[in-house]
């Protein structure tokens, strides 16, 4: 079983961390789209602070031009402009002398650069912090939720925005252990509602997780009775039909399909032996059983496809025993149909089509 849900969600929280005033921009109806904004947190500390780290970079990029283009500070340029003034003599750099101001001026760039670098992530920070006072939507959807008021106070999640995409639907659901090496990505499946009895829907698997949900086996082994309820992991069903009464927060059943040449046979009456499939085929007239090799297909909890290696028509016993033996009589098997051949042994087959 599952659950109809849209296959884009968006919920937008007060957050206190970003500021305790929050204005929604939307209201209940209206169409967003990806990068619209949704929620206005008062951004006057966040743009202040902005506004300081961007002055700090600017002057940071100046010094180290004029550092660049006059080889000193900005500061010292007018008492260095005075002593070349009062000092019209002509003086000689020796080598050593000449190697040392190159290495200081080198060191003096590097310090320059350091600082533009220093100044520049003060400036993203300050960018981080005012974008967050601007919420957007994820994705194209339809407003459905805006919170009347919030207290900034609380310390219960509150939802601001509630977004979600109409008209675009999945199911969603848990597998459990049991199932999941059953079930894969691309398998087709038969979607059915009690609220609709008579209409089925299309769809195929979109997603498993491999990750079991972490309050599921933690309840389990909490209780003990991990080897009852298992690990759940979640899963994803795409609609490939139209929708049509379908609505969110519907329960429907799902059923895995088989494609139109494929062969169904009961999990059961596989048997795996090394890295090889077998079932056990029945001979009406004979009474006898025969192991036959098959290739295995998709699956669900109860259903396993057979890709190849049998025919239609043809009876397989639905529970393989480890006692069976090739060639052997078995008697009074019981058709899975209800019709009986001969007398009741417990064994049960199942014709396959």
């Amino acid at each position: 079983t599952g659950m109809v849900k849209a296959q884009s969600e968006q919920y937008v929280y007060f957050d206190n961390t970003i500021g305790r005033n929050a204005t929604v921009t939307v209201s209940v109806g209206e169409e967003v789209s990806v990068g619209q904004q949704l929620v206005q947190y008062d951004s006057t500390s966040a743009q202040a602070a902005y506004d300081t780290a961007s002055r700090a970079y600017n002057k940071a990029v100046r010094d180290r031009n004029y550092f660049q283009q006059y080889g000193t500070a900005p500061s010292a340029s007018a008492q260095t402009s005075s002593d070349s003034d009062e000092d019209d003599s002509t003086t000689t750099v020796s080598p050593q002398q000449r190697q040392q101001t190159e290495a200081s001026n080198y060191q003096t760039l590097q310090d320059y650069n350091d600082a533009v670098a220093n100044a520049a992530s003060e400036l993203e920070k300050a960018q981080d912090v005012l974008n967050q006072t601007v919420i957007v939507s994820d994705a194209n959807g339809t407003v459905v939720e805006v919170a009347d008021s919030v207290d900034p106070a609380s310390k219960e999640s509150q939802t601001l925005v509630h977004v979600t995409s109409e008209g675009q639907f999945e199911i969603q659901g848990t597998l459990t252990e049991y199932d999941i090496p059953n079930i894969s990505v691309g398998q087709k499946v038969k979607i059915t509602s009690k609220v609709y009895p008579d209409q089925t829907w299309t769809g195929k698997v979109s997603y498993v997780s491999n990750y079991p949900k972490q309050n599921a086996s933690q309840s389990a082994n909490a209780s003990g009775n991990s080897g009852q309820s298992g690990s759940q992991y979640e899963y994803k069903v795409q609609l490939t039909s139209p929708i049509g009464k379908l609505k969110q927060g519907f329960n429907v059943s799902l059923e895995v399909t088989k494609d139109d040449d494929a062969l169904l046979v009961p999990v059961t009456a596989v048997s795996k032996k090394g890295s090889d499939n077998y079932v056990w085929v029945y001979d009406d007239k004979t009474q006898k059983i025969k192991q036959v090799k098959v290739k295995l297909g998709n699956a669900d909890a109860k259903q396993q496809e057979i890709a190849s290696g049998l025919k239609e028509g043809q009876k397989v016993i639905t529970k393989a025993e480890k006692s069976f033996k090739d060639g052997e009589t078995l008697k009074n098997v019981t058709d899975a149909r209800g019709k009986k051949s001969k007398d009741t042994s417990g064994e049960e087959v199942k014709s396959i089509d």
